[in-house]
């Protein structure tokens, strides 16, 4: 058979990990080129104590503009990439800016597109992220989804050929990382935190802390209620925090805790231990419902309503009240789904993307370039 090669672009915290637990299974298979970026790039500090960094062959760096900015310039980058590597396939995550701009580039170049986390919906066309996601979906040629709903989200919208559900990735890397925190992770020492008992606070979406007006009451929830809160900062947030002079108010406060960015090993482990996490992240939203612990969601709506309908996720938006409330009274139920697989999604992606490819590259179902004006 044709010996394969795979370019992969990944540009979050999240699609690092991704990318690096696939890499172990694809490695096998076949070649790959990685190419990363974002502002969040320090891969060795990410997987300290997990598992080998991946290394990426090219870093865009931060690519600094406006949405349409951004997708234009890794557009330019990614163009040049492919030519140069000829990979038989790209491969991308998720709904990122760049996940879209890989997504446009391969489709340029007449390579086949393989979406990881296809099928996500919000059914917000208001999100920015709910369109790239959906815009990605209808011009890939290969799909991974992560559960049955989101197989059912491309079947509704004509998506049918070349769709495998195949797991959830993050429940691969949380079931790897919880077993290895527990051993080796030591951020509970290290924050003076007892089991079961705090809050971890996590926000990673900018629209949570769009105004004051918006992000105190989230804030004042977390001091009035009580409990000690692990507030893990994010740089871009703390920044926009300060602003608005809200920081001052969440440093003084007497049981809310700040911790700086850590590794993935070291947050899994404060996940794993907290009595309930607060977050606007659906990542982190999904991490604690691989590790049953409770979610308080920030968000009206969410791409993972099957932890909602579980029962183990509480969508409340950022109003005060109903976070205090949530705080005091959610209670997940005891027994969860199997909904996102049994950790073995890497594996099944492997096989399957190594198998439609030499079908592809053999001359079946490939596609041709998009012709120019």
């Amino acid at each position: 058979m044709h010996s394969m090669n795979l370019l992969t672009f990944a540009d979050t915290r999240p699609q690092y990990i991704k990318a690096a637990i696939l890499s172990r299974e694809l490695g096998e298979l076949m070649r790959e080129t990685l190419v990363i970026a974002g502002p969040h790039r320090d891969l060795a500090k990410l997987f300290a104590g997990f598992i080998e960094s991946p290394k990426p062959r090219y870093d865009l760096g931060e690519v600094a503009g406006s949405g349409c900015e951004r997708i234009a310039k890794y557009m330019i980058s990614l163009e040049k990439i492919i030519f140069e590597s000829e990979p038989d396939a790209v491969l991308t995550f998720a709904d990122s800016d760049g996940t879209l701009a890989t997504a446009l580039a391969a489709a340029k170049c007449g390579i086949p597109i393989v979406h990881i986390d296809a099928g996500l919906r919000t059914h917000n066309k208001n999100l920015p992220e709910e369109r790239n996601r959906i815009a990605v979906d209808h011009i890939s040629n290969i799909f991974f989804c992560p559960s049955a709903t989101c197989v059912e989200n491309l079947e509704r919208e004509g998506i049918v050929k070349n769709v495998f559900l195949v797991g959830d990735l993050m429940v691969d890397a949380v079931l790897m990382a919880s077993k290895i925190a527990i051993l080796k992770s030591t951020i509970l020492q290290s924050l003076g935190l007892q089991e079961k008992n705090y809050l971890v606070l996590a926000i990673h979406n900018e629209r949570t802390v769009t105004d004051r007006k918006t992000a105190e009451p989230v804030f004042a929830a977390m001091i009035g209620s009580g409990k000690r809160v692990v507030f893990a900062l994010d740089q871009c947030i703390e920044k926009r925090l300060d602003s608005m002079g809200l920081m001052e108010m969440i440093r003084s406060s007497a049981n809310v805790v700040l911790s700086s960015p850590m590794s993935y090993l070291d947050f899994i482990r404060l996940t794993l231990s907290a009595e309930m996490m607060i977050t606007d992240s659906s990542v982190i939203q999904r991490e604690a419902y691989i590790l049953k612990v409770p979610c308080i969601s920030l968000r009206e709506e969410s791409e993972w309503p099957e932890t909602v309908d579980d029962g183990w996720t509480a969508l409340v938006g950022t109003d005060g009240k109903r976070i205090s409330e949530a705080i005091a009274t959610f209670e997940p139920r005891d027994i969860q789904k199997a909904m996102f697989g049994e950790g073995k999604a890497a594996i099944k992606i492997a096989r399957v993307l190594y198998e439609v490819l030499n079908r592809m590259t053999a001359g079946a179902d490939k596609p041709g370039a998009i012709p120019e004006d």
